[in-house]
């Protein structure tokens, strides 16, 4: 009789905790469903305030908001990582994520987006991009498995200070 009660209030505290779909960040009001899961930090503000790398002008949304970050400045590089921002977990599965990124940098490593695929238990790369891709926002459509539970974005830095990349408005949804 215990193990029942107990087995229906971890089930239950569990969709409590699950993400519902569609889930949308900006990142201007906190974290979202999102925390800090790997060896180094993504960190949350207006501008990463490095010269010559990250977003120049603001965040994606409205200019004057707030995007995560890989902070690149020292003791930061060279290729250290991964800086890992990982999702709750979804209470359905997620099959598209969009997403605007700033890779902007001369020394610029590399971003992806991994997702939980729940049938393999295993994360599995479906988004990866590597090298200055220039000031502006660029957004990225991702296709996932139709069994992805969560998904992280992780971020390792290049050979100096000038890799800071960011992430925003970030949109996960069902079919």
């Amino acid at each position: 009789q215990r193990s029942v009660v107990a087995a229906s209030f971890i089930a239950a505290a569990h969709r409590r905790l699950a993400t519902s779909l569609p889930d949308f960040c900006n990142f201007d009001s906190g974290f979202c469903s999102y925390s800090n899961t790997g060896s180094y930090d993504w960190s949350r503000g207006t501008s990463t305030g490095t010269s010559g790398t990250g977003p120049q002008s603001g965040d994606h949304t409205s200019g004057s908001g707030y995007f995560m970050y890989v902070e690149a400045s020292s003791p930061n590089y060279p290729d250290k990582g991964p800086f890992t921002l990982e999702s709750e977990e979804f209470e359905q599965a997620a099959v598209l994520v969009t997403f605007w990124y700033n890779m902007y940098g001369a020394a610029m490593g590399t971003l992806q987006l991994d997702a939980y695929d729940s049938s393999s238990a295993a994360w599995e790369t479906a988004w990866s991009l590597s090298g200055n891709q220039g000031t502006s926002w660029l957004e990225a459509e991702v296709a996932l498995a139709s069994s992805a539970t969560r998904i992280r974005f992780v971020g390792t830095t290049g050979s100096n200070y000038q890799s800071d990349m960011a992430i925003d408005d970030v949109l996960v949804a069902a079919m």
